[in-house]
């Protein structure tokens, strides 16, 4: 190989390399979402299903088999989700799925959910936040790239909210 074509090779291995690292950490630095308002209808889904905002019940990523132990730890991607409520909530029984997305911010998974599907199979409007810790989102773990990340299963909650925080 020609020292001018050994030399174009190593830059562009170095510029793929910057780039390849840029990528991969990016979503993982980035600010958390903005506040948003809650989906028309949802203080009225709260007030039908005996839901007061702030309340903050356990739940699992879904869809989940109950008939199995939940894993120890979930790999997510940015984007539609639904995570299951553990035990009954209000009216809600035990396993209810509530439907949004997940979004990356700063070393948090961010969840914002709302929808709710009733036993029935209605959908109604719902606001529904994941938080732990007392923090907003659910913290990423070691080993997370920009498009998967590791959260979790342990202490996993959210809250009913009354808008988007």
């Amino acid at each position: 190989m020609s020292p001018l074509k050994s030399r174009k090779a190593r830059l562009l291995t170095a510029a793929a390399c910057v780039i390849g690292s840029a990528c991969a950490s990016g979503p993982l630095h980035r600010p958390p979402p903005p506040p948003e308002e809650c989906p028309a209808g949802a203080a009225e889904t709260f007030k039908q299903l005996q839901i007061i905002p702030g309340q903050t019940p356990g739940v699992v990523m879904g869809p989940r088999d109950w008939s199995r132990p939940p894993p120890s730890e979930y790999v997510v991607s940015e984007g539609p989700a639904s995570v299951e409520i553990v035990g009954p909530w209000g009216l809600l029984p035990h396993g209810t799925p509530l439907y949004g997305e997940l979004i990356f911010g700063k070393g948090r998974v961010h969840g914002r959910f709302t929808q709710v599907r009733l036993p029935g199979g209605e959908l109604l409007p719902f606001c529904f936040e994941l938080n732990t810790d007392w923090k907003m989102g659910i913290p990423m773990l070691p080993g997370s790239t920009s498009e998967k990340v590791r959260i979790s299963n342990h202490d996993l909650y959210g809250s009913a909210v009354k808008n988007f925080h």
